[in-house]
């Protein structure tokens, strides 16, 4: 029996991966190359169930909410839309980490399976 990955979890990495497609479309350098590798191999095993790829993904967006919460800081005293745009964009990584956290429903997928023994 396949088992599905919860919808947002689902709809938040794979629009990563249409960001970065978006990325290569517009501008190819090689580290954008590499997060699309990278990215794509981590969703990859995330949307398969795997715990490990669910902590590495929880880690990344953690740190790009603190590295934005920094530039919301950096830009509050000049330019006030770029602040907002970054505390907005902070919220929304808090968010997303904490249904990674806390959503049942991604315990639930990242749990193994049970094995039947073919009886």
């Amino acid at each position: 029996m396949s088992r599905k990955p919860p919808l947002p979890l689902a709809l938040i990495s794979i629009g990563y991966l249409a960001y970065l497609i978006w990325q290569l479309a517009t501008d190819a350098t090689p580290a954008v190359w590499v997060r699309f590798l990278l990215a794509t191999l981590l969703v990859f095993f995330l949307l398969r169930g795997s715990r490990v790829a669910g902590i590495i993904w929880f880690i990344c967006n953690l740190l790009a909410a603190l590295i934005t919460a920094a530039a919301t800081f950096r830009f509050a005293q000049s330019d006030l839309t770029a602040a907002a745009t970054f505390a907005a964009i902070t919220a929304v990584l808090l968010t997303h980490c904490g249904y990674l956290f806390f959503s049942p429903a991604v315990k639930q997928f990242q749990s193994p399976v049970p094995q039947s023994d073919g009886r």
